[in-house]
Parts: C-alpha cells; sequence; structure tokens
C-alpha cells in the first residue's frame, strides 16, 4: 500500500516537471519571437 502511495507521488511530480519543461519552452519561444519582432 505504501509502495503503491510513493509510486503514486512519484510520477505526479514527474507529470509536473514535465509540463513545467514544455511551459518554459513555450515562454522561451515567444520570448524569442518578440525579440525578433523588435
Amino acid at each position: 500500500m505504501l509502495f503503491n502511495v510513493f509510486s503514486l507521488l512519484f510520477h505526479l511530480v514527474f507529470c509536473l516537471l514535465d509540463f513545467g519543461l514544455i511551459v518554459f519552452r513555450v515562454c522561451v519561444l515567444f520570448f524569442l519571437n518578440l525579440i525578433s519582432f523588435v
């Protein structure tokens, strides 16, 4: 039971990290586009 809870938390953290990376990339791309536009 405890192992299941830990694995669930592990997956949750990884999903959040993945989401954060995607958001970070989108922000960087947007910022670069703004710079090249100006």
